[in-house]
């Protein structure tokens, strides 16, 4: 691959968010409460992982959703540097 171009990777999960909450999904221990049942299974941890590991290598990460029911899409890019290889 060419150095410059960026990589993206597109995915739907969940059952979706309002906007005000997107930037909140991904502080550490953050869970979005109601639907299906009040408490997640999980810690809260995994999307601020993501996305420091996304930030180290100078990419970004982002979620779009429809609202309630439609589910979230996380996408993100990471620049791809030409190595030589």
């Amino acid at each position: 691959m060419k150095a410059g171009k960026t990589r993206r990777h597109k995915g739907f999960c969940g059952r979706g968010t309002k906007a005000d909450l997107w930037e909140k999904l991904f502080d550490p221990f953050f869970q979005v409460k109601g639907g299906l049942s009040e408490k997640s299974p999980g810690t809260g941890l995994g999307l601020t992982i993501v996305k420091q590991l996304i930030e180290m290598y100078d990419g970004k990460i982002w979620v779009e959703s429809g609202g309630l029911g439609n589910g979230c899409r996380f996408s993100f890019c990471i620049p791809i540097r030409n190595t030589g290889i």
